[in-house]
């Protein structure tokens, strides 16, 4: 068993979810984000599927985040 620490933002949107999910533990809140984030459908990878996903550092970047 692991501890992880959260902000208050991220605990929120945890507790939403796990409404939403209609699941009893934020352990299987977590595993659902991983297991729907690994099924992404080819029609969402857009046009240019051979691409490498963008790194965490680029998705900022484009965000506005790293400003």
């Amino acid at each position: 068993m692991k501890t992880l620490a959260l902000d208050e933002e991220t605990y929120r949107k945890l507790e939403e979810m796990k409404k939403e999910l209609g699941v009893r533990s934020y352990r299987e809140v977590i595993i659902a984000l991983i297991e729907s984030s690994k099924r992404i459908e080819k029609s969402m990878k857009g046009a240019f599927p051979q691409l490498k996903p963008l790194t965490k550092e680029e998705e900022r970047e484009i965000e506005g985040e790293n400003e």
